[in-house]
């Protein structure tokens, strides 16, 4: 389940692991380094996170063919295993805040996820859907391994 708007897209995605396994991978830097970026062959270079109130961060990954990216935001809402907000920027284009909002709910056995990126900058080429839609596979394999 998917949408886009010009602006925005929604993706909705199952995982079979618990609330608190999702969470600890988008909110523990060991594990963000282990899924994160849109490229299945990139790699993370470096994630540090403050996930407080007002916290920053920022992920550098390098995708296969050596491009390397920098995305940083700011924490602006956290309820622990359930609900995460943030600003997205990308560290070459400060000038562009961008948002997403991740809502994590218990589903029988597994896990709902609600991810939402808003306010995508209407001149960007990236196709954020199948980026992320390419990333959550990641995600799925680290959930996957970590259970």
């Amino acid at each position: 389940m998917h949408s886009q708007t010009n602006s925005s897209i929604k993706i909705s995605r199952y995982f079979s692991a618990s609330p608190q396994e999702v969470w600890q991978a988008w909110t523990d830097p060991m594990l963000v380094k282990s899924w994160f970026g849109s490229d299945p062959q990139g790699t993370v270079l470096d994630a540090s996170l403050d996930v407080r109130l007002g916290g920053t961060f920022e992920v550098t990954f390098r995708n296969s063919d050596d491009t390397q990216f920098t995305c940083t935001g700011i924490y602006q809402e956290i309820e622990k295993d359930q609900r995460l907000v943030f600003t997205w920027t990308w560290k070459e284009r400060p000038e562009v805040r961008e948002l997403v909002t991740l809502i994590i709910q218990a589903e029988q056995n597994d896990t709902l996820m609600i991810f939402k990126h808003a306010n995508i900058d209407a001149g960007t080429t990236h196709d954020y859907e199948t980026g992320w839609n390419s990333t959550f596979d990641k995600l799925e394999r680290t959930l996957k391994a970590e259970s």
